[in-house]
């Protein structure tokens, strides 16, 4: 027999201590009075405007690779912001590499975020595929072959004079 309330205690621990949404833990007795969460709210800035995130993205990049985080910074910049939407940070990555290393260290990335925002702030990533297939179609032998074959004008020679094509 399968004891499901274990698995929904350690479902809800681990959904707790995820480093993919970092929640901030109130302290419990401080939430017992309506002042102390009055006094929570306003010391620890739980939001920030959307426009905000976004006209500050290039600037929190800069202090990503001030504060010896430059690979992180550099991988996000291979990335595109393409949504700001309550404190979430939409990016769309082109390169599987990059996608997995900011997946494997969007702990330190939301850290990074949360102090410089002073505001808890949420990544969603995805991977582009529409970038990745024609990519991969471009860099193809077919392709690069057809681009040579249209640049070059020895291999066009060859083309017309012989009736060759290139083979691969």
């Amino acid at each position: 027999m399968i004891k499901l309330s274990s698995w929904k205690e350690k479902f809800a621990k681990l959904v707790e201590e995820t480093p993919y949404r970092p929640k901030v833990r109130p302290d419990r007795a401080a939430l017992a009075t309506p002042e102390h969460q009055l006094a929570l709210t306003s010391q620890n800035r739980s939001s920030i405007s959307d426009q905000e995130l976004q006209e500050r993205w290039i600037e929190f990049l800069q202090s990503l690779e001030q504060n010896g985080q430059a690979r992180l910074a550099s991988h996000l910049r291979l990335c595109t912001l393409t949504e700001v939407h309550a404190n979430t940070l939409k990016l769309k990555c082109t390169s599987r590499v990059v996608y997995e290393t900011l997946l494997d260290d969007l702990h330190i990335l939301s850290e990074g975020a949360r102090a410089f925002y002073q505001a808890n702030v949420f990544f969603e990533l995805s991977l582009d595929k529409t970038a990745l297939s024609a990519a991969k179609e471009e860099n193809s032998l077919e392709a690069r072959f057809k681009a040579l074959a249209e640049k070059s004008e020895l291999v066009r020679y060859l083309i017309t004079e012989f009736g060759a094509e290139l083979s691969y």
